[in-house]
């Protein structure tokens, strides 16, 4: 980590500086409470001494909060007693793999997030292994606390824990009727209580930070990438058979006319940056295209989303993305004189180290065995394995605790690209080896 002093910066990053700075209008456009972390702990080390020791403290924050969170699952591998080849394959993994170890000084919303949801996973494979486990308070405040931070780290925080949220309390309910009536008392309530409160906690403290520094609401076009990009394809492929009419409806949505020399069959930021539909009924409209012209040619949007997505299913492909240095991304806001304010620099003495460590982990990808554990598609083919044989097996613990990560995995298709960023990959890369040691300790047929 210290040879990417002060960390690393990203596009994103630098948006969301000049968001918390009252350069361009705080959006949502970024999660609001990791734009908030950023800013406020950039700020301090500029009040202190400078930017650099600012983005240094948030890298260390965000390095020991994902140490504590890994650590926290070689102890359960410990506990659980798994095979030691195994317990030391992930501790290798966690200390050398570039996924793991080269990210720690990039302080993307993704990061702090997928730390949050091992240990949200973490947390619900002791629920499914203790029925007692609301009435430890360890236990509930690590969960809540995963929960919370899990969803204002990023909205897929939310998407993923509602329906587990929902199953949870279904199963709770059906223990809590199984138990009879003489067993039912204020504790049994308790942990419905606990359940939900992660929901309003991160609604509340969103809301304050949203009332505090008037927030502004972004567009849907985030939620939109796979409709947008199967559209652009049907355009591209399909033109001549598009009618007027429809041509009207897409044209005030996307630019319509752009649209097939801007499609990108691996990302759909170029059609997704088209968007600009002015009300929710030329939205509807759009989604009525979109499903008509879905079933004229539906393997032209199995294509789309295959063509975007493959390299989930590719393990022979070098899919690794490392910035350089904290100047990355830093011309998008020059013009909006954030620079003047903030100004990170590397230490001459340090010039180039970043380089060759950026060199030095491509070539642990490309490196044949090791290079498995730093490519995407072999931990989503761990994911398929684990659960065909938990299926197998009609391991229902282990199906539980495998329902967020499929719940992402789906989160995967439906994001603007795969290629270049395997962050979005990240819930599934970092839960992968704990989750394995759960289904080989706890999953398999006696």
């Amino acid at each position: 980590m210290t040879f990417t002093y002060p960390g690393t910066m990203s596009y994103d990053n630098w948006n969301q500086l000049s968001y918390y700075f009252g350069y361009q209008a705080y959006s949502d456009a970024q999660p609001i409470f990791h734009t908030w972390l950023f800013g406020f702990v950039i700020k301090a080390g500029l009040q202190l001494v400078n930017a650099n020791l600012g983005l240094f403290l948030f890298v260390i924050l965000q390095s020991v909060w994902m140490s504590l969170v890994l650590a926290w699952s070689l102890t359960f591998m410990r506990r659980w007693e798994v095979p030691s080849w195994l317990f030391y394959l992930t501790l290798g993994i966690y200390g050398i793999a570039p996924y793991f170890a080269g990210y720690a000084s990039f302080p993307i919303k993704d990061y702090l997030y997928t730390a949050c949801f091992v240990l949200f996973l973490l947390c619900m494979m002791e629920w499914t292994m203790d029925k007692n486990v609301w009435k430890k308070r360890k236990y509930v405040c690590r969960y809540v606390a995963a929960v919370t931070f899990m969803i204002m780290f990023r909205n897929n925080g939310l998407y993923v824990y509602i329906p587990v949220m929902l199953i949870m309390i279904f199963i709770e309910a059906a223990g809590t009727r199984q138990s009879g009536k003489a067993d039912v008392n204020a504790a049994c309530f308790m942990k419905y209580i606990w359940i939900l409160l992660p929901l309003f906690l991160s609604w509340m403290i969103t809301g304050m930070i949203t009332f505090h520094y008037d927030v502004q609401q972004n567009s849907p076009k985030e939620m939109l990438s796979l409709p947008f990009q199967q559209t652009a394809r049907f355009v591209r492929d399909y033109g001549d058979e598009v009618t007027e009419e429809e041509r009207q409806i897409i044209d005030k949505v996307l630019f319509y006319d752009q649209i097939s020399e801007s499609y990108d069959e691996m990302t759909s930021d170029p059609i997704k940056g088209m968007y600009h539909a002015e009300s929710s009924k030329e939205l509807k409209d759009y989604l009525r295209v979109w499903v008509k012209q879905f079933f004229r040619h539906p393997w032209c949007y199995v294509e789309a989303t295959w063509n975007q997505n493959y390299y989930l299913f590719a393990p022979d492909i070098d899919n690794i993305v490392y910035n350089k240095d904290c100047n990355v991304g830093e011309e998008i806001v020059q013009e909006y004189g954030i620079l003047d304010e903030i100004n990170f620099e590397v230490p001459e003495w340090m010039d180039g180290i970043c380089t060759i460590m950026v060199s030095y982990y491509a070539l642990l990808s490309r490196l044949p065995v090791i290079g498995l554990l730093n490519n995407v598609a072999f931990y989503v083919m761990m994911l398929w394995t684990v659960t065909a044989f938990a299926l197998k097996d009609k391991s229902k613990r282990v199906l539980m605790v495998l329902l967020p990560l499929w719940i992402s995995f789906f989160i995967i298709i439906a994001a603007p690209q795969i290629q270049n960023q395997p962050r979005y990959a990240f819930p599934i890369i970092y839960s992968m080896p704990v989750v394995t040691a759960y289904y080989i300790r706890y999953g398999k047929k006696q």
